[in-house]
């Protein structure tokens, strides 16, 4: 038997055992709290120490695309304003699709994700989001002028079919409106396509309808005022910016920054650009083929122009009537101005400005397009395209073109023929091909670039019927 002697001792060493443990077990969870504190620090203190935020942006027509050469985006501007406030450079991850860009923010490659990204429990346990910017829910997007069936009702679904993309979201949206209204909706699977890609084809009447985010939904009302929007498909929901989980102290600032920037004039001005403005220049109502004795009170000078540039006058002639219409005081929607309806940077670039005179942007233009044949002809064996190729890039700017032969080369076409790059110039809207190795510059919707070699080239038709002894 053991002395009290030796039990109080045993007992005296195992309360001070459990003592020491309950001490270090209390020490390593303040480390582990204090260093969960530190890393979160970290992530905004080290931005400011690097003078850099690392943004993940998605490359599409909402969030960050190319136009006439430049960046642009809802997402793309707003998130420039913030770094010009924050007093930080920007570094942009540009990610091919949704969820790779959620995989890059989780993985820790960029501080934030500057998109539209819908708040849920699940995802609140995975990063950290911003104030909400904007709500939005699904819609149903039909086309007002098709000559397939339109509905004003979800209790007319029985007469039109709703094409999705097969696995999608949108599924559970349809089993949803059929459980709630009792309904059997007529329902049509793709594989391969994304919401931008049918929204497309509901608007060239290849399809009755689709279902769409309605910010997305809104965005391409802009180039097709055709379409109808206004029928909800679901409840709205917040979309806000997602920021890496360890970026608490980065919230807060932008936070401080939405509340503020979101009563501003400049975030009108951005929300109606993307959002409400229609992407092309306000035709106004006058004929191409007004007058057999001038096309415009600018002929004289586009002749000279011409004259250098090598041209037929009446093409040149047959491109600024495309552009603005003969009218020198022109704006589009993304800022691109007069005559030549050049953007800013590549105006200024080339010598002009919004002040400048209509002669000096017809020299600005002149010279761009002098600039773009150069690069185009030093890498052509065969140059007969060669001027479809310039009206292409001075169109979407020249990189998106040159992604175009370059896919088309891969696939074995002649990338000096313009009838076999322009299809390639279509399908930069599609994820298949905006991602693939041989492209540089990423999303882009070429079907616009295409009517727009053809219009040129239907009024320059138009105008050597007009002119044929020039």
């Amino acid at each position: 038997m053991e002395s009290d002697g030796t039990s109080m001792t045993k007992n005296t060493f195992l309360h001070i055992f459990l003592i020491f443990l309950i001490i270090n077990l209390l020490g390593c969870k303040q480390e582990t709290k204090q260093n969960a504190q530190q890393e979160q620090v970290d992530i905004f203190q080290n931005i400011i120490k690097n003078n850099e935020l690392k943004v993940i942006i998605i490359n599409n027509s909402v969030d960050y695309f190319t136009y006439k050469g430049t960046p642009m985006g809802f997402h793309y501007e707003l998130i420039k304003e913030y770094t010009k406030d924050f007093g930080v450079s920007l570094t942009l991850i540009v990610a091919p699709d949704y969820e790779n860009a959620l995989e890059l923010l989780e993985s820790g490659e960029g501080h934030m994700l500057a998109s539209n990204v819908n708040i849920t429990g699940s995802r609140k346990k995975r990063m950290l989001f911003s104030e909400p910017f904007m709500r939005s829910n699904p819609v149903l997007v039909q086309n007002k002028e098709s000559n397939k069936q339109y509905i004003e009702d979800w209790l007319d679904t029985d007469t039109i079919k709703i094409t999705i993309p097969k696995e999608s979201a949108s599924e559970r949206i349809i089993q949803n409106i059929e459980e709630n209204l009792g309904l059997c909706i007529n329902t049509e699977f793709y594989a391969n396509v994304d919401q931008e890609q049918l929204i497309d084809m509901v608007a060239e009447d290849s399809i009755a309808s689709t279902l769409a985010d309605k910010l997305v939904a809104k965005v391409a009302k802009t180039y097709y005022p055709q379409l109808d929007i206004s029928i909800n498909a679901g409840l709205p929901h917040n979309m806000a910016w997602a920021i890496n989980k360890n970026g608490v102290e980065l919230q807060r600032n932008i936070n401080d920054w939405i509340n503020v920037f979101r009563k501003s004039k400049k975030y009108r001005t951005l929300y109606t650009k993307y959002f409400r403005n229609k992407k092309s220049i306000v035709r106004n109502k006058e004929g191409k083929l007004a007058s057999t004795k001038a096309l415009s009170r600018y002929d004289k000078y586009i002749k000279k122009e011409a004259k250098i540039l090598n041209w037929d006058w009446r093409l040149l002639a047959a491109l600024i009537y495309t552009e603005s219409r003969f009218d020198h005081s022109q704006v589009s929607w993304a800022g691109a101005f007069g005559l030549m309806q050049m953007m800013p940077i590549t105006a200024k670039n080339f010598g002009a400005s919004r002040h400048s005179s209509p002669q000096e942007q017809l020299t600005a233009g002149r010279k761009y397009l002098q600039y773009l044949e150069e690069k185009f002809a030093q890498d052509m064996i065969e140059r007969k395209d060669l001027k479809l190729f310039v009206l292409a890039s001075y169109n979407s700017g020249s990189g998106h073109i040159l992604d175009a032969r370059e896919l088309a080369k891969k696939e074995g076409k002649d990338k000096d023929s313009w009838s076999e790059v322009a299809p390639y110039v279509t399908l930069l809207n599609k994820p298949k091909y905006y991602n693939d190795k041989v492209v540089k510059h990423g999303y882009f919707r070429g079907k616009e670039t295409i009517n727009h070699v053809n219009r040129v080239i239907s009024i320059y038709q138009d105008y050597k019927n007009l002119f044929p002894k020039e």
